[in-house]
């Protein structure tokens, strides 16, 4: 007992040794804590003597006993070890809790020496802000309090000073955080611009919607999703009305710093609200979901993004034309293909020049509309264009590309087809175009895209690249014609069942003059048959698209043409012996074809 007194006293003093080295009020504050270090081990050692005397005091043992103190079958035995165990217990966990507290005081006190603490203020505070900026990892959840501030306030209090003496750390607000939290942020922000995200917003917050109503000069940022799901039906009817009314409210006075506006309507009032003012003479970007917009929009706007009932012709070119800034607009109506006018006609009128609009988005259109919408606009910096051509029954896609695509078309080096999209790019942009069908296509064609877009491919003079993703043997001599006259084709992906591939690869070996001369890649995708092991006819197939693949490259190699590089996704089910393909070409690996996808791969 004595040594491990010693110990103790041993490793306080040597600390307290070192305070000589710090400033006196360091010196103060750390012989202080090392007091009551002290103090509280002297105290745990008291009761560690008092347990170790109770041991002593017990019945005097045989000295068989002392070979065997306690004997397995001593319930009594038994009782008093666990007492024991109980009370030292009790006497580590408090000395435990007094290391750590003394040592938290003096890693505190050190903090105010690291090189980080050494910075100056304005660093640190930049510092903070940037951390809090940094996006959650792994799935939301709703917190009750900002979770990059909480962890802030837990350093220490020197720190917790300068985050307090921050006001870009407070100015952003979520409405479901409670009064305080809110009231708090608004004070420590200062002057600084709000940004306040109001979701499952209703009328009926009468304390929140005073918040927004009187802070809305001050707001720099505003995304509100209006719910009405939980209110009971006879009230949401009325839902838009309370929405205009409240809107008008916050519409009193001009924003004055409102840059960002975002309105989501998905709820239960569907596509039943709509924006009849915005008093906001910033405002650079605009998302409505699900709301019309029966107000001019303002000439500053950089962004837009509407999904509504409204978004035609003129309502398109009338966006176009009230925000010359655009850099990037995305247009959906939700009445879909059955709701066009198809007997519209298409006034003239002078094009109007759009200098940075680079990213633009419509749906639904026919060519013929989107023709005559790109008539109107000058479009020099355009990079993703991204347009829903719908179909009804018995109609067809124009196979020709609107004249204002003209340039773009003859600079495509890379096409890819789909069974209902088609896109181009030539790596500084891209155009996609859907297929959006109202109904019966699908009925008698199972691929309406192919018929409707596959005419389009002969229009690229300079394609460098080529992907089909479902190749059929009822297409298979339109295919043949198409690449008869892509000459500058260096790699083609292609992806099919093995009986629609096999005269492909047939076709590629026996044509003259021989098909793709230059074509130095291929990239073949085998879709894959259900129950496809058990059935004959198709491991024939297998079989027989396999052998035509291999003399299709050995012959490419024969004629000096030899292919650089094969590719097969992974899994595909190709009879066929790798150790063959590669006697005849250099690199053979495996790659899953990445097709594109519509409205996913765009800033919007």
């Amino acid at each position: 007992m004595d040594s491990l007194a010693e110990t103790f006293s041993g490793v306080t003093l040597g600390v307290a040794n070192e305070l000589a080295k710090s400033t006196p009020m360091d010196r103060a504050s750390v012989k202080s804590a090392l007091s009551l270090l002290i103090r509280d081990l002297e105290h745990a050692l008291e009761n560690t003597r008092a347990i170790y005397a109770e041991c002593l005091s017990g019945p005097t043992s045989s000295p068989a006993d002392d070979e065997h103190p306690i004997r397995s079958d001593s319930a009594e035995s038994i009782t008093y070890l666990r007492q024991v165990v109980s009370k030292v217990e009790i006497v580590q966990q408090n000395v435990r809790n007094t290391l750590s507290k003394t040592i938290a005081d003096l890693s505190e006190r050190s903090n105010t020496y690291t090189r980080f603490a050494c910075l100056p203020q304005e660093i640190i505070s930049n510092m903070f802000w940037r951390f809090i900026q940094i996006p959650p990892k792994g799935p939301s959840r709703k917190k009750k309090r900002p979770l990059g501030i909480t962890k802030i306030l837990l350093v220490c209090r020197n720190w917790t000073s300068i985050a307090v003496s921050t006001p870009r750390l407070w100015n952003t607000i979520s409405m479901h955080w409670n009064s305080e939290i809110i009231d708090r942020h608004i004070v420590l922000r200062k002057s600084v611009p709000l940004h306040i995200t109001w979701k499952n917003a209703t009328a009926y917050e009468v304390s929140k919607k005073d918040i927004l109503v009187k802070r809305m000069p001050e707001i720099r940022a505003l995304n509100i999703v209006w719910s009405g799901h939980r209110m009971p039906p006879i009230v949401d009817s009325d839902a838009p009305v309370r929405f205009k009314e409240f809107w008008d409210e916050c519409s009193q006075e001009p924003a004055l710093q409102l840059e960002s506006l975002a309105l989501d309507f998905r709820g239960s009032m569907e596509s039943r609200a709509a924006m009849h003012q915005l008093n906001t003479p910033r405002l650079r970007h605009l998302r409505l979901s699900h709301c019309d917009y029966l107000v001019s929009l303002p000439s500053t706007l950089r962004t837009v993004y509407i999904l509504s009932r409204e978004p035609n012709l003129a309502q398109t070119l009338r966006v176009l034309s009230e925000c010359p800034l655009l850099t990037s607009c995305f247009l959906e109506s939700t009445r879909g293909a059955e709701s066009q006018d198809q007997s519209m006609s298409f006034p003239t009128q002078s094009p109007i020049l759009l200098q940075s609009l680079s990213h633009l988005h419509l749906k639904p259109y026919t060519m013929n509309e989107l023709g005559w919408i790109l008539d109107q606009v000058l479009l020099p910096s355009l990079k993703m264009l991204e347009v829903a051509l719908f179909l009804t029954p018995g109609s067809e896609v124009q196979a020709a590309m609107p004249r204002a695509l003209d340039a773009f078309v003859a600079q495509a080096i890379d096409v890819e087809i789909q069974s209902n999209l088609i896109t181009y790019t030539n790596g500084k942009f891209r155009h996609a175009f859907y297929l959006y069908c109202s109904s019966a296509p699908w009925e008698t064609d199972p691929n309406p895209g192919f018929l409707q877009f596959r005419p389009l491919v002969s229009l690229f003079p300079r394609i460098e690249r080529l992907a089909i993703s479902s190749y059929t043997v009822n297409e298979h001599a339109e295919w043949v014609e198409i690449l008869e006259k892509l000459a500058c084709l260096t790699c083609l992906s292609v992806a099919g069942i093995p009986a629609a591939l096999q005269p492909l690869f047939l076709s590629l070996e026996t044509a003259d003059p021989p098909l793709c001369p230059n074509l130095d890649h291929l990239h073949i995708g085998v879709n894959q048959i259900w129950m496809a092991e058990e059935n004959q006819e198709v491991v024939g197939d297998a079989e027989a698209a396999g052998t035509q693949l291999l003399n299709f490259v050995d012959a490419r190699q024969s004629s000096g043409r030899g292919l650089k590089c094969l590719t097969l996704t992974p899994g595909s089910w190709l009879e066929i012996s790798l150790d063959d393909i590669r006697q005849h070409v250099p690199n053979v690996d495996f790659q899953t074809i990445e097709w594109s996808t519509f409205g996913q791969n765009s800033s919007f």
